[in-house]
């Protein structure tokens, strides 16, 4: 046991001390020249996220340092220290999915955050502003958002980001949808797509108090 402990130790150890060469050596400071290098693969959502969870209370861990509970919030996002062996598995642990036999679906830890609560974040990303209906495939009376007291389409799109009260968004879809290119690029493309994906065209409200801080029901 004791051997077991010290082995752990200097595995740890070892990891630490090359994490730390690597931030010595690969750092690099603003004053210093850009040099080429290779091209950059950039893989969005590998390693975790930004968010950050709490837990509440695990059954069982795969090892005896890694924590069933935590008094705070941490971050997903996988930093270079977890890296150290054994200590990897606690986070791979936290991250991984449950099959579930009874819906046939894979489980994912209980989220008990209100989708409003990442309205901050998502609106964040500029990149959703390509998602909207462009004025190059959407008639201008066609409505995408229905509502009690309102309907909304590209005529009164204005409307729309001034009731859900984020003006930035407008300035974001008139950005980004300009940009929207549909014609034939003149070379062969391949194109992969799942086949009975239904894809949503209205968004709907049904009570007035559901908009817009609630899920809608997609058509």
């Amino acid at each position: 046991m004791f051997f077991h402990f010290i082995l752990i130790f200097l595995l740890i150890s070892n990891s630490i001390q090359n994490i730390f060469k690597y931030n010595l050596f690969h750092h690099s400071h603003p004053s210093e020249p850009k040099k080429p290098s290779n091209p950059i693969v950039i893989i969005p959502g590998d390693a975790g996220s930004r968010l950050r969870a709490n837990l509440t209370g695990k059954p069982s861990t795969v090892h005896i340092f890694c924590d069933k509970t935590t008094k705070d919030y941490f971050d997903l996002w996988l930093n270079l220290e977890l890296f150290s062996p054994l200590i990897i598995d606690c986070w791979a642990d936290n991250m991984r999915l449950e099959f579930n036999v009874t819906t046939g679906m894979a489980q994912e830890l209980e989220v008990v955050l209100p989708p409003s609560r990442l309205r901050t974040m998502q609106r964040s990303f500029t990149s959703s502003a390509l998602l909207f209906p462009s004025p190059k495939l959407w008639g201008p009376n066609e409505t995408f958002v229905i509502t009690p007291r309102k309907n909304y389409s590209l005529s009164n799109i204005e409307d729309f980001f001034t009731d859900i009260e984020f003006p930035q968004g407008l300035e974001q879809w008139k950005s980004e949808s300009p940009s929207l290119i549909i014609d034939p690029p003149g070379v062969k493309v391949y194109c992969i797509y799942g086949s009975e994906v239904k894809t949503p065209e209205q968004y709907i409200w049904y009570h007035n108090w559901l908009f817009p801080d609630y899920q809608p029901y997609l058509r």
